[in-house]
């Protein structure tokens, strides 16, 4: 009998596919257009190009020596400089032109080479929050290179200090002493720098050629985003599905279903049966896409198969507990997005789980498709066997059967009625 009435469904069915293809083919669409957006790209700079602001009211020997720092190749690849000889540097981080500005104050030199206090300003972009950080930390380093370098070097550099401060060139005598300073402490350092501790040998293998970074990331990123978009999709395909109750009864079919053999028992067993498998069977298709033409690998393929039944099973009984309640299908039409936006929102169909602060994960556990997502997450990212999810298997058994259980006489006796 029940056989029957799945056969009896599935010829309707086909008679008008469309919109139930266009929601079984949604999740892939979804996904491919997300993850094309957000997968890297080689050509891509991960990281732009910090750009920093330069004060220089100092204009001397060390001062240039600070902002030829960054011309430095690793340097000179992370930032931008723009040296400014005025003050108008506060004005331009007003209004957003940097992520940091640098000011270096006048005689900043000369307190340098006299082993005096001296201050850098450093003013950071409150808009941004890391690449500000990333020109505090380089500004940091080089004061204190800086400052570690003039203690080390502190008498070659009054040498130096002494002789600029006279008219004319380095005389002959002051450049051989300041090379001789600078020649013993390279002696005191060559102990600790020369032979080098670690040495670095070259090898030269042959090897096959590994797969890109668009190759090994991009599957991954699509398998992520198809486990929460094809829940959430399949969702909205049960509940078009469950409103076949009230067509029976609006074409007056269910009176004649229900005083023949079949009965009322048989025929909603018949319903739920019936919009399980369409969902079972579009869930399957949508992973054969994603596999065949995202290029997604599913090692753990039986514990995939069984916890995704597990996981409809609770999303067909979700959506039959809220048509048998209603009174009608338009009371089941606004109802059931009331529940499957909410689930979906906070299950990590629409926002990634890992993206959620630690709050909102908190309270995203009340939501079955949360365990429903996160244990694909497992067993298709992670390669988790079964004993690393009991608790979302068993949460998911539990909802399971309580929910079409009670979706099952809920019906049954509305029927009856």
């Amino acid at each position: 009998m029940i056989r029957k009435l799945l056969k009896k469904d599935l010829r309707r069915r086909l008679k008008n596919p469309g919109g139930y293809i266009l929601l079984i083919l949604s999740p892939v669409i979804w996904t491919l257009f997300i993850g094309l957006i957000f997968s890297p790209s080689k050509k891509e700079n991960i990281l732009p190009k910090i750009k920093l602001l330069i004060e220089d009211h100092d204009a001397g020997f060390v001062s240039r020596m600070f902002v030829g720092a960054f011309s430095n190749k690793e340097l000179a690849a992370m930032f931008e400089v723009t040296v400014l000889e005025d003050t108008t540097g506060r004005a331009l981080m007003d209004q957003g032109k940097a992520s940091a500005l640098v000011i270096i104050p006048e005689g900043f030199g000369d307190s340098l080479l006299t082993q005096k206090q001296s201050r850098i300003t450093l003013v950071k972009n409150p808009g941004e929050s890391f690449l500000p950080k990333v020109a505090e930390e380089t500004v940091l380093t080089l004061a204190e290179a800086g400052d570690r370098f003039s203690y080390l070097s502190s008498e070659a550099l009054r040498l130096i200090k002494e002789e600029s401060e006279k008219d004319g060139d380095f005389s002959d005598n002051a450049a051989a002493a300041i090379a001789v300073k600078f020649n013993q402490l390279a002696r005191k350092a060559s102990a600790y720098l020369f032979p080098p501790i670690i040495k670095l040998e070259t090898e030269t293998v042959t090897q096959e050629k590994e797969p890109s970074e668009q190759e090994t990331t991009r599957p991954v990123l699509f398998a992520y985003l198809l486990c929460g978009i094809s829940l959430m999709m399949l969702f909205f395909l049960i509940e078009a599905l469950a409103r076949d109750i009230f067509v029976e009864s609006e074409k007056k079919t269910l009176y004649r279903i229900i005083v023949s053999p079949i009965g009322a028992r048989r025929f909603v067993l018949g319903k739920l049966a019936f919009i399980y498998i369409s969902a079972l069977m579009a869930y399957l298709l949508v992973w054969t896409i994603g596999v065949v033409f995202l290029s997604i690998r599913i090692q753990q393929i039986l514990l995939f198969l069984a916890f995704s039944a597990l996981a409809l099973a609770v999303l067909t009984g979700i959506i039959g507990l809220i048509y048998a309640s209603v009174k009608s299908r338009s009371q089941g039409e606004a109802v059931a997005p009331a529940v499957i936006l909410p689930f979906s929102l906070l299950g990590g169909s629409m926002i990634p789980l890992s993206a959620m602060p630690q709050l909102m994960k908190k309270i995203a556990m009340a939501s079955p498709v949360y365990w429903g997502v996160d244990g694909l997450h497992q067993i298709i990212i992670a390669n988790a066997t079964v004993d690393a999810i009991p608790l979302h298997i068993g949460i998911l058994l539990v909802l399971a059967l309580l929910l079409n259980t009670l979706a099952f006489f809920i019906f049954e006796k509305k029927i009856r009625a």
